[in-house]
């Protein structure tokens, strides 16, 4: 049996329907320096919500509370020996300050036209062109 792995991952949006793109660090084994989305692995028996908001919070310092995060997106490829499903939602946010980890440098509040210019990511480009074309901010 191919073993799947779930990745949960928040597209946060302002109340200037303005969305948060980071930066990977320099560091970052996977895709350094370049545009990301918050979010990361959801752990064995975790709830798919609740590790969406808990990455978003550890990557940003931005809390969500459930109510205010929507899954809109998924997407499955076979990589490897397993497989990978990527989840997407969006969540709305006053707060406008970011508290990075380590595992970023940057982050910006940016237009969705322009962070489907910056994030060259195919699965998370797709999303955010998916957002664009059905209006769902």
């Amino acid at each position: 049996m191919v073993q799947t792995y779930v990745v949960a991952k928040v597209l946060l949006v302002n109340p200037d329907r303005k969305v948060s793109v980071l930066r990977r660090s320099k560091t970052d084994t996977r895709r350094p320096l370049e545009g990301d989305i918050p979010g990361g692995w959801v752990e064995k028996g975790e709830d798919f919500t609740a590790a969406a908001i808990r990455e978003t919070e550890e990557e940003t310092g931005i809390q969500l509370p459930t109510s205010d995060v929507q899954l809109v997106y998924a997407h499955t490829a076979k990589l490897d020996d397993h497989n990978t499903c990527w989840l997407f939602f969006v969540g709305h946010t006053s707060e406008t300050e970011f508290k990075l980890s380590s595992e970023h440098d940057k982050a910006d509040w940016l237009t969705l036209d322009q962070a489907i210019e910056t994030i060259s990511y195919p699965v998370q480009h797709d999303f955010l062109v998916y957002i664009k074309e059905n209006n769902l901010l």
